[in-house]
């Protein structure tokens, strides 16, 4: 069974070090904290060990004994099929998709799965990394660097020992080998540019930038500068990490075994937030544009988007006999109707079953404030602000409409907007 899912991530941070150092992560276990619900399930029909990737708007799904199967990812919908067999690995980008089955890789389209080439494997064992239009694939013979949109080859180098991980940048391309080699290839030019040894091999690694962030088997997180391999810094974690590290502008983030996100300052390593996921991770995170999926051991995934640790751009909203995912962008306000809140946009008006709370809660505060115990509206469609009262304010959205903010919201509203006391 695979189902969708929307997390949202609470806000609140905890203070970084006072040195700005990295500190030894506290052992208690993280509690989920964070409402989410399904947005659809499908039946996979299939006992084999899964294969998922994940684009800006599909899913994608194979394994040894099934096709490569593409759902829509607003609804799980099949969008299309390819019915080779004998997938052995899987990837994405946000327009392309690229498999091996059997003795041949493949690019397809990913809205579409239409077949944009097909090249031969060099070996049996083969690995793929995706970084924005470029592709790795490591064999235990060679490395090679390919467009991902149009399968040709911009370079190869021969390895000399199987790698353990791997990872690819616009500047460098990256192998651990199993060995505890750690080494950084212009691949184009067929050069080695440095190479360290490391106690172990890690287990996962992760390029961004110029740094290079290393998953070790004992749970340390270690980021390395990507031009001469020296170790920038180190954060003891003693929790498994699960997956590859991934960066976003400002911060690196890794998903640990004890159910938790963690989030740390790429610069200095001060680690500044725990988020509980509420079930263990088993997969990913991927990476799809600026949103990240964490596979879980239920079979649900989660999506957020790795700044903010919210993923709400969008809502599932029953609509009839479905769900009309409602993009946040378009709602104007939000009404409180008992148990429910009615969503309020231009021309159209839906009811979600959630109390006004509950749902600003999910929502982005930069997006969204909550201005009166039955109402929140945009931020960026308030047009004027007028003071009246103790602590009140009349707001004219650019629609036109004037509403009243309530006393008990009076911080609220200073600080969504930078208004002074």
């Amino acid at each position: 069974m695979l189902l969708a899912f929307s997390l949202q991530l609470p806000t609140a941070s905890p203070p970084a070090p006072e040195t700005g150092k990295p500190v030894p992560a506290q052992a208690a276990k993280a509690e989920a904290r964070a409402p989410w619900e399904a947005a659809w399930s499908r039946s996979l029909g299939t006992s084999d060990d899964l294969l998922l990737a994940v684009s800006r708007d599909h899913v994608f799904t194979a394994s040894a004994g099934t096709s490569l199967v593409a759902r829509e990812a607003d609804t799980g919908d099949v969008a299309w099929t390819h019915d080779a067999r004998g997938w052995r690995a899987l990837g994405a980008t946000s327009t392309m998709v690229v498999g091996v089955a059997g003795n041949h890789a493949y690019g397809l389209e990913a809205s579409t799965g239409q077949t944009r080439w097909v090249t031969e494997t060099t070996g049996p064992d083969q690995h793929l990394v995706l970084a924005g239009d470029r592709l790795l694939m490591v064999s235990e013979n060679d490395a090679i660097i390919r467009d991902v949109v149009t399968g040709s080859p911009l370079g190869r180098i021969g390895i000399d020992g199987p790698t353990a991980a791997r990872a690819v940048s616009p500047e460098a391309t990256v192998l651990a080998f199993a060995d505890g080699r750690l080494a950084s290839f212009d691949v184009a030019a067929g050069l080695r540019l440095w190479q360290t040894t490391l106690r172990r091999p890690p287990a996962a690694i992760a390029a961004a930038d110029d740094s290079i962030y290393l998953a070790m088997p004992d749970g340390t997180l270690q980021a390395v500068n990507a031009r001469n391999g020296s170790v920038r810094w180190s954060f003891p974690l003693r929790v498994p990490i699960v997956g590859e590290p991934f960066a976003s502008e400002r911060f690196v983030h890794v998903v640990l075994l004890d159910n938790s996100l963690r989030t740390f300052d790429r610069r200095s390593g001060a680690m500044l937030r725990t988020d509980g996921l509420g079930h263990r991770p088993a997969a990913g995170p991927w990476v799809t544009g600026s949103s990240a999926v964490i596979g879980l051991t239920t079979g649900e995934f989660l999506v957020l988007d790795p700044e903010t640790g919210r993923v709400e751009t969008r809502l599932a909203v029953p609509d009839g006999e479905r769900l009309r995912m409602v993009p946040v962008e378009q709602i104007s306000m939000l009404v409180a109707q008992g148990n429910y809140v009615e969503l309020v946009m231009p021309g159209l008006s839906l009811l979600l079953r959630e109390t006004l709370a509950a749902l600003v809660a999910r929502l982005d505060p930069a997006r969204f404030v909550r201005i009166h115990r039955s109402r929140a509206v945009r931020i960026d469609l308030i047009d004027q602000v007028e003071s009246y009262g103790a602590g009140q304010y009349w707001l004219r959205l650019k629609n036109g409409a004037c509403l009243a903010s309530g006393r008990a919201y009076r911080q609220a509203v200073r600080d969504a907007l930078g208004l002074q006391a």
